[in-house]
């Protein structure tokens, strides 16, 4: 959801991305110019190009991703890296236990007083828990949220409530198996998208939440 489902966004993103390369990719540091790359990688899968295993990250960014196995502290690129990993996962990964690496890392990552970081921080977490609502993986699902929940509330990101809500709804269906509480999550879900005009939310809402009480049913 957000930037990353929606096509007319990616489009705006793509010209922004080619007037850098056309006027400054030659002058562009190499941390600038990674930056670049990932991000055009992550609106490719959005955007549906085809992929295939070689072009995960532990295979096109092999050093970069064995040092994020290392480090206790992640900068934004390494965020940045990570986020393609779980997106490509979750669209192209038939490994689960390769697409989940790295939770307790990116749990322990802190607040920043640089607000891109935190945003990127913040989408980071959001693409965890969609690949783990993805993989029916809800052992580390409530950890994730919790955490998630203090970045929003100490950040002021308010726009990732409501995945959070839609993830509660699917906690309560799924693994405790309380339907009128997943409604009120659902409900709260809708109501938030609604006040924050996220029209992009609100229309996969409905279709996510109609396939969940589909898939309880089975």
């Amino acid at each position: 959801m957000g930037t990353y489902g929606d096509p007319e966004r990616i489009a705006q993103k793509r010209d922004v991305l080619e007037k850098i390369y056309e006027n400054y990719y030659g002058i562009l540091p190499e941390e600038e110019l990674f930056i670049l790359d990932i991000l055009e990688r992550i609106w490719d899968i959005a955007s549906g190009v085809n992929l295939d295993d070689s072009m995960s990250a532990d295979v096109i960014y092999e050093d970069y991703f064995r040092q994020l196995q290392e480090k206790e502290v992640y900068s934004t690129n390494d965020l940045l890296l990570l986020s393609y990993h779980y997106f490509f996962s979750q669209n192209y990964s038939q490994d689960d236990r390769k697409a989940i690496q790295l939770v307790d890392r990116l749990l322990s990552q802190k607040i920043s007083g640089d607000e891109i970081y935190n945003r990127v921080l913040l989408s980071t977490l959001l693409l965890l828990i969609s690949i783990q609502v993805a993989l029916r993986d809800y052992g580390e699902l409530l950890r994730v949220i919790n955490r998630v929940e203090q970045v929003i509330e100490e950040t002021k990101q308010y726009t990732g409530k409501p995945v959070i809500l839609l993830t509660k709804a699917r906690y309560s269906l799924f693994v405790e198996g309380d339907v009128e509480q997943a409604n009120q999550f659902y409900d709260q879900a809708k109501l938030l998208g609604e006040l924050l005009d996220d029209k992009l939310f609100l229309q996969q809402l409905e279709i996510e939440k109609e396939n969940d009480f589909k898939q309880k049913e089975e």
